[in-house]
């Protein structure tokens, strides 16, 4: 099978939000949809990191795991708050 992937910022002034991957057994899609401009966050990383960081553990996980997807995304989304630290605050 071949695919062909696009994706582009919806502001030409911030970075591209989305993830877009796929291995022989998985495609992974995220859409960042960001929060407005100016917006307070706890995090330092920002939305494009998020999504860039959950995309690519969700493949790895998806490609090492024979779990439920849904095990495998919680999973993936545990890990990658866990690369926060204590520089962000994941409550606010």
């Amino acid at each position: 099978m071949h695919l062909i992937f696009a994706t582009e910022p919806a502001h030409a002034s911030r970075p591209n939000e989305d993830f877009v991957g796929a291995t022989p057994e998985a495609v992974v899609l995220l859409d960042g949809a960001g929060h407005p401009s100016g917006m307070a966050s706890g995090c330092s990383h920002g939305v494009a990191w998020y999504s860039h960081t959950l995309g690519s553990t969700l493949l790895a996980t998806l490609g090492n795991s024979s779990g439920q997807f849904d095990e495998v995304l919680a999973e993936s989304i545990k890990t990658v708050s866990s690369r926060h630290g204590a520089i962000c605050d994941l409550v606010c």
